[in-house]
């Protein structure tokens, strides 16, 4: 117990102040909010295939408003599990879609035409238009 311009204050209630106040990662993932590092790889296999390093960014996961915004591109989230966090981008043309695995920080993201997206969901061989395999850690925000 701490005392507080003379009156006793509660360990944990102190804390609690403290970490709203300086913004530490408690508070943070409380609010939904998730700061992430990632980078990694990414082919776009339309005209032809070319494979590039994405350099390590900024990705934001927001449980709350539900939104993912990654080096790659911005998503929606459309489910959450203990274990991984699914979204795709209805606005962009054609399909995109993916998982970000919440153990080990893999992100996948997969961009297809609707039509190869029918192929992909009957079981049939299927070619993406794109696809990024990154590695993701979790940050603290400097400020």
């Amino acid at each position: 117990m701490f005392v507080l311009r003379g009156k006793p204050v509660v360990r944990t209630r102190l804390s609690l102040m403290f970490s709203l106040l300086v913004g530490c990662p408690y508070a943070t993932y409380a609010q939904g909010v998730v700061t992430l590092s990632c980078g990694g790889s990414m082919t776009s296999y339309q005209p032809q295939a070319i494979s590039g390093t994405v350099a390590p960014g900024a990705a934001v996961v927001d449980l709350e408003k539900r939104t993912l915004l990654t080096p790659v591109g911005h998503f929606r989230i459309t489910s959450a599990s203990e274990s991984s966090v699914s979204f795709d981008n209805p606005r962009d043309q054609g399909i995109v879609f993916g998982t970000l695995d919440r153990i080990t920080g893999r992100l996948s993201v997969m961009w297809m035409t609707g039509s190869e997206n029918q192929k992909r969901v009957r079981g049939q061989a299927f070619n993406m238009t794109a696809y990024a395999d990154l590695n993701c850690t979790a940050r603290q925000r400097l400020f």
